[in-house]
């Protein structure tokens, strides 16, 4: 499991961008874009004219809405004005309404995401003051956690439900929030199976994936304006987060937990191959593991000395500690648990 960061520091950050956030529906032909020594937007509104600095994910997301490869995004950083034509002309195009989701203090703005005029923001900090007050109640204890360019992470064990896979190799049942107000993907609950001895952390299906999908955003041709949270959307969203502390409760369900730990034990006893090169070659290939993770990966399953699919699954979460990206090591702890539902056929190199 990725160490991430203090939980009182994720409270500060995600309290930070709740109170910074700023949300506008903007007609696309109504936006402009400079590029300087960094992108930045410029948008007349009704109440002013608005400068932001364009991140880094809210720059692929305008690339992608004007239909230009990523590659080529890449390329065309040593020739920044003709990115900037590129990406004024397609906007210019279309007089299609989006949202531009903003950061903005006193100091600065930052362009964080743009969007469909029908993204339903389901912010971080609404999530958290639901969320832990619930796992504080079925005392689960937060073991890591992170607010990432693009998500936000919660990850939580119990003690209260512990199993034993094989003799000395005891697991926990916990969970894993995410959540993207950026469009990076949906927010998700998922049940998670926590490993004592090397702290590795793996994904074990859904409780809960929600997409940020609503009406859709109205916009005068002539205007941009920005969103401010009114009773009706307060009230919807309060039906929605009615429904997570009940879903929060479901994925610490022992007999679950019960079930996964049987496929577990059985998978002990699942030789998947002889030799870790072949076992770690079928497992990059398809599950898109880099070179990186690929040595780390050989290196566990050395270390391990365990060539059951238990073993590859171990040896899989276990580089998830190993990666810099927090988004990566997510991704890695959803891979073992669907490893876990591997047949050994499936790590023939025939």
């Amino acid at each position: 499991m990725h160490l991430g960061i203090p939980l009182n520091d994720l409270g500060e950050l995600i309290l930070g961008q709740a109170i910074e956030k700023r949300d506008f529906i903007a007609p696309a032909n109504k936006l402009r874009v400079s590029v300087l020594d960094h992108p930045m937007l410029h948008m007349e509104t009704q109440n002013g004219a608005i400068t932001a600095e364009i991140n880094d994910h809210a720059l692929r997301q305008l690339a992608t809405y004007g239909e230009i490869p990523a590659k080529y995004v890449e390329k065309l950083e040593s020739a920044p004005e003709l990115l900037e034509r590129n990406l004024n002309h397609w906007l210019t195009e279309s007089a299609e309404p989006r949202m531009v989701r903003l950061l903005a203090n006193k100091e600065e703005s930052v362009m964080r995401a743009f969007l469909s005029s029908r993204y339903r923001p389901l912010d971080n900090i609404d999530l958290a003051q639901r969320c832990l007050p619930r796992l504080k109640a079925i005392g689960a204890e937060i073991k890591s956690c992170a607010l990432t360019e693009t998500r936000f992470y919660l990850q939580a064990v119990t003690e209260r439900i512990t199993r034993e896979v094989k003799v000395g190799d005891r697991v926990q049942a916990g969970i894993v929030i995410s959540n993207s107000e950026v469009g990076a993907g949906s927010l998700r609950i998922e049940p998670m199976i926590y490993r004592l001895v090397c702290s590795n952390g793996m994904v074990v299906g859904t409780s809960l994936r929600k997409f940020h999908v609503g009406r859709d955003g109205k916009s005068d041709d002539e205007f941009i304006h920005e969103i401010f949270t009114d009773q009706t959307k307060a009230l919807m969203d309060g039906a929605f987060w009615a429904k997570v502390g009940d879903i929060i409760d479901a994925a610490f369900d022992e007999a679950r937990f019960e079930q996964v730990v049987g496929r577990m034990s059985d998978a002990t006893k699942t030789r998947v191959g002889d030799l870790p090169q072949d076992v770690v070659e079928v497992t990059a290939s398809a599950f898109g593991l880099n070179k990186d993770e690929q040595d780390a990966m050989m290196r566990h399953l050395f270390e391990g000395g365990d060539l059951s699919l238990w073993g590859v699954v171990n040896a899989v979460t276990r580089t998830a500690a190993d990666v810099s990206s927090y988004d990566r090591a997510v991704e890695l702890e959803r891979i073992g648990g669907q490893i876990l539902g591997l047949k050994p056929s499936a790590f023939s190199k025939n």
